[in-house]
């Protein structure tokens, strides 16, 4: 029979000769044997002696690799401490050049508010008693020292400062003495009503004022010849006693007996040496 389509037939005889051509076969490829590791000779501990270690002489480079290190840690140190002690300087100049703000002055003792009833008592007595200054030192701006003939005869020092004082047997108890007030009064003159005038302490501001105020009453000075003694007696020095005269005896008559005085009777006759009166002395 005749194929009545060629192409057809074409196509099947293609595919036909495409399935004839075998298909190719994967390649094995082949492994090379593993050789075995050569067979090594079986020997006894007693023919064979063990290997010795070799010592190894490194003594002298430790030696030198500690002196290394040491001289490379000191260097650090310093460094670190340069630098540490650099630091601390810088702190420090810096704290310096800060201004840290002044503490107010505390009082060394409280303030009073009202004058005591004491203290009132002995202002009367600085008033009215007969007292001296018998000399002034100025020790510092915020100090002076009094030398103070008492009403007694007895010569005491008074301090004024932050804390005024006296040496007089009644400053000893802890008391405002009559002293210290005739210095605040009649010296520095101090108001007798301002509070200055009680106060057992005073601040470095009130000193100030209260020396700068000061004008001293020349009444409350003492002679010369009173300084000169307080000075004499400072030096440990004994002045010569001066000769008093007694009143003549014309002038009046014995406080005693009220009669006359007669010169035959001179050596019956004795004189005060305060008022330089005369008088009989009783038989």
């Amino acid at each position: 029979m005749d194929n009545p389509n060629p192409r057809r037939l074409t196509r099947t005889k293609s595919i036909k000769i495409l399935s004839d051509t075998p298909e190719p076969k994967p390649s094995k490829r082949k492994r090379a044997p593993l050789k075995e590791p050569p067979a090594v000779a079986e020997t006894s501990s007693a023919a064979a002696p063990a290997p010795q270690k070799r010592k190894r002489v490194v003594e002298p480079m430790k030696e030198t690799l500690v002196k290394e290190t040491a001289k490379t840690t000191k260097g650090k140190s310093k460094g670190k401490s340069k630098g540490k002690g650099k630091g601390k300087e810088k702190s420090v100049k810096d704290k310096d050049t800060k201004e840290v703000p002044e503490k107010p002055e505390k009082r060394l003792k409280k303030f009073r508010t009202s004058c005591p009833l004491a203290v009132r008592d002995r202002i009367n007595r600085a008033r009215t008693q007969r007292m001296f200054m018998v000399k002034r030192t100025i020790l510092s701006p915020t100090s002076q020292e009094f030398a103070v003939l008492g009403s007694t005869g007895n010569i005491y020092t008074v301090k004024i400062a932050h804390v005024p004082s006296c040496d007089c047997p009644d400053a000893a108890k802890g008391n405002h003495c009559k002293h210290i007030l005739l210095v605040m009064l009649k010296v520095l003159r101090v108001g007798q009503n301002s509070p200055m005038l009680y106060q057992a302490a005073y601040l470095t501001s009130e000193l100030l004022e209260i020396f700068e105020n000061a004008a001293p009453d020349p009444t409350v000075v003492a002679n010369a010849k009173v300084q000169t003694q307080y000075e004499a007696l400072k030096r440990g020095e004994q002045l010569p006693e001066e000769k008093q005269e007694r009143r003549p005896l014309d002038t009046s008559d014995c406080p005693i007996c009220f009669e006359a005085f007669e010169e035959a009777d001179i050596k019956k006759i004795l004189f005060c040496h305060v008022c330089l009166n005369n008088i009989h002395i009783v038989s």
